[in-house]
């Protein structure tokens, strides 16, 4: 008996849309960077840096500062109006004390849905400043 062969069902074309990401927080621009995202295929950025503390202590040993910044989008569903789950964290020091104490740390974050169906261009808000600005480049809807 000769083997059948079943064709697979077409897939529909995955649409990829160019992302602009711009993110301001506490007056500083933070990320200014292009992300690429298709229904399936999300996209992140991560950035961490560690590096002695502000502070001149006499102590042998002294806690660093530390900076992070994580952004994530994906879409939550597909289809002609598609929504993406955007998060955005960056953490930092904290605010100088007196003395050589640990300075603690401070953290913001987001995490919105986020739709381009009716407008290519989205600005979240939150805590610290901090303004969100997504607009889609390409391959609005």
């Amino acid at each position: 008996m000769a083997p059948v062969f079943v064709s697979a069902p077409e897939m529909p074309e995955r649409k990829v849309r160019t992302l602009d990401v711009r993110i301001t927080a506490a007056g500083r621009t933070l990320v200014v960077d292009r992300l690429r995202i298709r229904d399936g295929q999300g996209a992140s950025l991560s950035t961490n840096r560690t590096e002695a503390s502000r502070l001149a202590c006499k102590t042998p040993w002294q806690s660093g500062d530390a900076t992070g910044i994580n952004i994530s989008i994906y879409a939550q569903n597909g289809g002609d109006d598609p929504t993406y789950r955007f998060s955005f964290n960056w953490s930092r020091p904290g605010p100088e004390t007196d003395g050589c104490s640990s300075m603690g740390t401070q953290r913001v974050g987001i995490d919105q849905t986020v739709s381009f169906a009716k407008n290519p261009h989205v600005v979240l808000r939150g805590d610290a400043e901090t303004v969100v600005d997504l607009r889609l480049v390409d391959g609005a809807p």
